[in-house]
């Protein structure tokens, strides 16, 4: 899903910067995010906002090299500090929504993503992909992925008949053995890590479903563009 970038600093005045150590962490954070050292930038944005914590153009940019490393809450705090400071157009405004939106999307929090994209939408209703996302999220929430579940169930069965095979098993070659006999069984207790397994994969298919509904909105985004929509999921500035 597109994640509007706010990266080239040039465009703004000395006023929006503040002091110049700021300007110059701002400036080498990103270069390491161009060059996709999101670590890197991740520092140097840190070390601006170490200087002025309400600065929106820092935390902005932080939310996306934090979103770059997959820290999805910790981007939708650092979105939300930009938003919230006061020093962002209009337009740009709209951007920090929605990538707030796709964060929290991303951290499975469904129902904030929808508020996010609804508020990037009352800021500028014509964004193409934002209403995509919004229907996407709107979509998950109605009817959450069950394929894992499924998976996650049948997994289950799978591993009670194998335990119950096991526990025959163990019967069979217990007998004419008293205390053999009267042994408690430990294996019954092995579904623990099993069920830890499972609620991490059933934790990545919201991940999965939005990952390969990615391709349709991009599909649906070139035919907007086609069209001669004004459609550009990852804009610098």
């Amino acid at each position: 899903m597109g994640l509007w970038i706010f990266i080239l600093a040039t465009c703004f005045s000395p006023s929006v910067f503040g002091q110049k150590s700021e300007k110059k962490f701002v400036r080498k954070g990103n270069t390491a995010y161009e060059h996709k050292n999101y670590s890197d930038a991740e520092i140097f944005y840190r070390k601006a906002l170490e200087k002025h914590d309400n600065f929106a153009v820092a935390q902005y940019n932080l939310g996306n090299t934090l979103y770059r490393q997959n820290k999805f809450e910790e981007a939708a705090g650092a979105y939300q500090k930009a938003i919230g400071s006061g020093g962002l157009a209009k337009a740009d405004l709209a951007k920090a929504y929605h990538n707030m939106g796709n964060s929290l999307l991303q951290s499975k929090k469904i129902a904030e993503s929808i508020e996010a994209y609804k508020q990037a939408l009352r800021i500028n209703p014509r964004d193409i992909e934002t209403k995509y996302n919004l229907a996407l999220a709107q979509k998950l929430l109605k009817n959450p992925p069950q394929q894992n579940q499924n998976n996650q169930n049948q997994n289950q069965n799978q591993n009670q008949n194998q335990n119950q095979n096991q526990n025959q098993n163990q019967n069979k070659d217990n007998q004419g053995d008293n205390n053999q006999q009267n042994k408690p069984d430990n294996n019954q207790q092995g579904n623990t890590p099993h069920d830890s397994k499972m609620s991490k994969d059933q934790a990545n298919q919201l991940l999965e479903a939005i990952q390969n509904d990615e391709n349709n909105t991009q599909e649906k985004v070139k035919k907007e563009k086609a069209k001669g929509g004004r459609v550009r999921p990852d804009k610098d500035w």
